[in-house]
C-alpha cells in the first residue's frame, strides 16, 4: 500500500504523521509526545489513544494498538527513520564502536540500559550518515559476533544526498523478523526545517464529538 504523509519528527519522542489517501483526503493523523500516543479518524470522529509509556514497554496493549492503526510501524522506529538517529534509551550503560573495513562503515553497539536488548547502528565513516540500524529487544550480540540472534527491525537508508556531515538520507527500508522482509518503504519529497515547532504539534486537542477509544 503506498500513501502520501506529511511527518514531523524531534527526537527521541515527539512525532505527527498525517496520512492522506490516493485523492488527497486526510485519512488519519497519528501524534506522538512523551506522554500520549494518538491516532485519529477524522471521518469516523473516532480518536484511538495509548500511554506512551505503555507503548515502549511493548506489551499485548501495544501490539492491539499498533495493529489497529493505519501507520503499522512502532512510533519510535518511524522517529528513527525520519530523524536518521537511533533512538537511545536513557541511560544506556555501554557503547563499543568497531571499523568495518568489508563495508566501509563504523558499527556502534548501544546496549539499553534496563534490558539485555540494544541498538547495533552502521554510520558512513566520512559523512557520519546513517546506513543501517539493527534493533535487537531479546539479546543484543557483541560486535562481530558469530552469534545468530536476529534483530527485531532494522531500517537500511540509501540514496545519501548533501555533502559532509550535512548528508542525509533520502531513501528508507524498514524490515521486521521473523519475515525479514520489507514492511515499509520511505521516501523524501522534500524535506524542511522546521526550528520553531511547539508542543502542540505533536498532539490533537479533539472537541465533545470525538470518541475516545483506550488501549
Amino acid at each position: 500500500m503506498s500513501f502520501d504523509a506529511d511527518i514531523a519528527a524531534r527526537s527521541p519522542d515527539e512525532l505527527r504523521v498525517e496520512v492522506a489517501g490516493p485523492l488527497g483526503v486526510k485519512v488519519g493523523l497519528l501524534v506522538m509526545n512523551p506522554e500520549w500516543v494518538r491516532f485519529v479518524v477524522p471521518r469516523e470522529k473516532l480518536i484511538m489513544q495509548i500511554p506512551k509509556s505503555e507503548l515502549d514497554r511493548k506489551t499485548l496493549r501495544a501490539d492491539r494498538f499498533l495493529s489497529a492503526i493505519v501507520v503499522p510501524l512502532p512510533p519510535d522506529l518511524l522517529v528513527a527513520a525520519v530523524t536518521t538517529q537511533s533512538p537511545l534509551a536513557v541511560g544506556a550503560k555501554m557503547l563499543a564502536c568497531r571499523y568495518q573495513a568489508e563495508k566501509n562503515v563504523y558499527e556502534l553497539r548501544l546496549a539499553d540500559a534496563r534490558s539485555k536488548g540494544g541498538t547495533i547502528l552502521s554510520v558512513d565513516p566520512t559523512t557520519l550518515a546513517p546506513v543501517e540500524w539493527q534493533r535487537y529487544e531479546a539479546f543484543l550480540p557483541d560486535l562481530g559476533s558469530e552469534q545468530t540472534e536476529r534483530h527485531s527491525y532494522r531500517i537500511v537508508f540509501k540514496d545519501l544526498q548533501g555533502q559532509g556531515l550535512s548528508t542525509i538520507p533520502a531513501r528508507a527500508t524498514l524490515w521486521s523478523y521473523p519475515a525479514n522482509s520489507p514492511i515499509s518503504e520511505l521516501k523524501w519529497v522534500r524535506v524542511e526545517v522546521w526550528p520553531d515547532a511547539t508542543k502542540e504539534v505533536f498532539d490533537f486537542k479533539h472537541s465533545a464529538a470525538f470518541k475516545v477509544k483506550d488501549y
